[in-house]
């Protein structure tokens, strides 16, 4: 059965360092400049862990079906990403969910490619057969992203609670939104995609 020594630890590129995640590295985490809209609901921000309550998904490091990985710059070592694997099934080599995030100042300047496919490459090579992830069907960067990495669409969907800023129909900029946004007993629902590699 696989566990998580059996990830790699490191994994080096030209401009980044991508090694497991240890306690010292969410500090610079919550420090990140903000997102822009619409992709602020993913602000990863010291006052946004406190209002939670609970750890968010990124910082829970330590659990067992889960393994993290920071990107540090190899000539920095600024924390400038993070790939997380979560609902990891060990017994079956299968990654139920992903997240991904790249800090907004190093974003579009192919970071998370540069970094994620060689890490699902070894993920894979050891023996996990399938990784899957959800993403907001508005997140149309994400999804391709995520498609040059590998993923591809399963057919499956979902609607979950809008968790940005309500949106404003009547704004231009919501235009090309609508269609995956809808409204249900007062509240604004996201619809959602699964996406995958087997191999």
């Amino acid at each position: 059965m696989l566990s998580k020594k059996d990830f790699p630890n490191i994994i080096r590129t030209s401009r980044t360092i991508t090694r497991k995640a240890i306690p010292e590295d969410l500090p610079k985490i919550w420090t990140w400049p903000l997102y822009d809209w619409p992709w602020e609901v993913f602000n990863c921000t010291d006052r946004k862990r406190k209002s939670a309550g609970t750890p968010l998904w990124w910082e829970q490091i330590d659990v067992l079906n889960r393994c993290h990985y920071t990107v540090v710059l190899s000539d920095t070592s600024d924390v400038i990403g993070i790939h997380a694997f979560s609902n990891i099934d060990w017994q079956n080599a299968f990654i139920g969910n992903m997240g991904v995030r790249i800090r907004p100042d190093f974003c579009r300047q192919g970071y998370g490619t540069e970094t994620l496919k060689p890490l699902l490459s070894v993920v894979l090579a050891r023996g996990i057969r399938k990784i899957r992830l959800d993403v907001a069907a508005t997140n149309v960067w994400a999804i391709g992203y995520y498609q040059k990495c590998g993923f591809r669409f399963t057919g499956d969907e979902f609607w979950r609670e809008h968790s940005g800023n309500n949106p404003e129909p009547s704004e231009p900029k919501w235009q090309p939104l609508l269609p995956n946004l809808k409204q249900s007993n007062g509240k604004w629902l996201c619809r959602h995609v699964w996406m995958e590699i087997t191999v």
